[in-house]
Formats: structure tokens, sequence, C-alpha cells
């Protein structure tokens, strides 16, 4: 769709203006910026109504950014390069990514997106793709008391899951280290997909020196791979939506329970991610929980193989112009941090 420039200026005021007070915009609030007479600018808007860039609530009103508005102000306004971060936005964004203080890539995801839920005021997501692509990278067997052992399962995506056994009878550092062996000699390398199979082939095995013990590790590694599936999902920032009115209870108890499915929530932004980010307006969005949403998705690597998604999910009329740059930026950073400390 061609616009003259007048009428690309008109969109995008009356976008902008949305965005920040929520209300319909008036043709005299557009006056004294654009410099142009009331009449014009209302011929403008009505063309642009016709378009369906804009839309009228009621008939004394204002007009207001249709799906197609915003997606025409994102695909022709921001490709243009007027909006971007300046070099101080990055520094103040760069700090508090890089003062974070974590053992595992994990905890840093969840950092990460209270950081971003705080400084967009939507809702934040981090999304890593346990099921397909996620090996185990080691196991560790640590004394916490005499009868008290943990086990530490680390995955190739740098999950850490840790779990407590309590031993019938203590165990000595030669045995326990024969059981670390083992289960990293079977299970080192091996797709969470697959551990189950392995783990009743082991079974199997004949491991009489460690037998009255073994079966009991074995039951916790089955628990942890189970942990590391349902890992995939991180979401933050929930009551940041209950400051707008364009939500109601429902909607917003419908999108919290949609991303209370891991699976769900996982397949959904897979499909939808795109090499370097993709916005969702609305309606544009297949499921109907998020019809009253925008949804932005971008792309951050770890380990140069694996591509996880940090998501933003806020009102039709957030502010693109901040938070698409914003969240491009972050997952650049996030990428960056995690292959620099906690690469394998």
């Amino acid at each position: 769709m061609k616009l003259g420039a007048r009428k690309i200026k008109v969109l995008e005021a009356i976008v902008n203006s949305y965005i920040i007070t929520g209300e319909p915009v008036s043709s005299k609030s557009l006056c004294d910026d654009l410099r142009v007479s009331s009449s014009t600018v209302r011929s403008d808007m009505a063309e642009l109504t016709h378009l369906g860039l804009l839309e009228q609530p009621h008939a004394s009103s204002g007009r207001v950014p249709s799906h197609s508005g915003y997606r025409f102000y994102i695909n022709q306004l921001m490709s243009q390069g007027t909006y971007g971060l300046s070099l101080k936005n990055k520094e103040e964004l760069a700090r508090p990514i890089f003062s974070c203080k974590v053992n595992d890539p994990e905890n840093f995801l969840k950092d990460v997106i209270d950081i971003i839920a705080e400084i967009t005021k939507c809702v934040a997501v981090s999304a890593i793709p346990t099921k397909n692509s996620s090996v185990i990278q080691a196991i560790k067997l640590v004394f916490v008391e005499d009868r008290v052992i943990m086990v530490i399962l680390v995955t190739s995506l740098g999950i850490v899951k840790n779990k407590l056994i309590l031993c019938e009878r203590c165990l000595d550092q030669e045995t326990l280290a024969i059981i670390q062996r083992i289960l990293q000699d079977k299970l080192k390398g091996l797709e969470i997909s697959k551990v189950n199979i392995i783990l009743s082939e082991i079974l199997n095995e004949d491991f009489t020196e460690i037998s009255p013990v073994f079966s009991k590790f074995l039951e916790v590694i089955i628990d942890l791979t189970d942990e590391v599936v349902d890992a995939g999902i991180n979401l933050t920032g929930e009551s940041n939506l209950f400051f707008y009115p364009d939500f109601n209870l429902d909607s917003i108890s419908g999108l919290i329970n949609f991303f209370n499915s891991p699976n769900e929530a996982l397949s959904f932004l897979e499909r939808n991610q795109d090499d370097d980010i993709n916005v969702l307006v609305g309606e544009e969005n297949e499921l109907c929980e998020f019809d009253r949403f925008s949804v932005i998705i971008s792309k951050y690597n770890f380990l140069k193989q694996n591509d996880g998604i940090i998501a933003i999910v806020g009102p039709t009329r957030m502010d693109y112009a901040k938070i698409i740059p914003t969240i491009r930026y972050l997952s650049s950073l996030t990428s960056k941090f995690l292959d620099e400390n906690f690469g394998f």
C-alpha cells in the first residue's frame, strides 16, 4: 500500500499519540504539530479510515489505529531507520544484563526477563527448546552429609537441575565414584528424550557391587530430566497487564493460563519465530488468547547451535518504536553473555 508523505505523517502521529494516551486522536490535536489545517487532517483521516488503517470507535470521536495501521507503522515507518537505540540507550540496557551474578544459564535467563518486563512494562517470556536439542552434558554426585547425596544434572543448553538422595546406609567415596562413572559413561551426550529408554536398559545390567542403591540414582535422573523438559518456559511481568485499561480480567487470565501450558506455549513461540524478530499484532495471532495482544518474538543463541526465544506480550498499542529495538538488542546481549560465561 502506497501513501503520500502527508498521510504517512498523519498516520504516524495518530499511532504515536494513541500509544501514549490510549485515547482516540482528534484532527484538532494534530494541526499544530503537522502545520496543516484541521480540514486537511480530517480529510486525510477519513481516507486512512477508508483504507482500513484507522478506525473510528464512535461517530463523534477521533481515530485509533487498526491492526493494519499498526502493521503499516511497523513495516513501512520503522524499517526506514528513523527509530532505534542511541549509544546511551544501549549502555543503559547493557548495565543490568552484565551485572547479573548467577551460577547457571537458567537463572540468568530468569533475571533477563525480569529486567525486560520492568523496562517494557509488558509480560516477558523466555523459552528454551529443550525437547529436541538438549543433551546431557554432565552428571555429578556430591556428598552433602553422611547419607545425603546431591545429584546434579547439566544439559547442553546450560540448564542445571539437582536433587537430594537419602541413602539407607552411608556410601564411601569409591562407591559414589563408581556410580558417577557409570552414569557419565552411559548418559553423557544422550538426548533428553532418550534417557528413559537407556535407563531401562541399564537396570537390566549387572552392577552387583552397587545394586542396593543404584536404582535410586536412576529414579532421580528420570525426575531431573522430566524437570528439564518442563523448564522450557519462564514467564514474568503478568501484573503489568493490570495497569492497562485495554484488558479485562478474562483476557489476562486466558493469556496466563496459556503460558502455564509449556508444550502449547513453546510450540506457538517456535512456530512464529523468525531469523531476526517477528511482531504479531492482535488478530494476526492465530490463537484466541492473543487477539487483544501484540507479541514480539526474538531469538537468542547459545552454544552457536541452539535457538532460544525471548518474547514480549503487551497491548496492541505498545510502544513498538521503543520495544522492538530494545528486545533485538537485549537478545544479542543475552547471546553474548551466555557464550562468554557458560560456554562449555
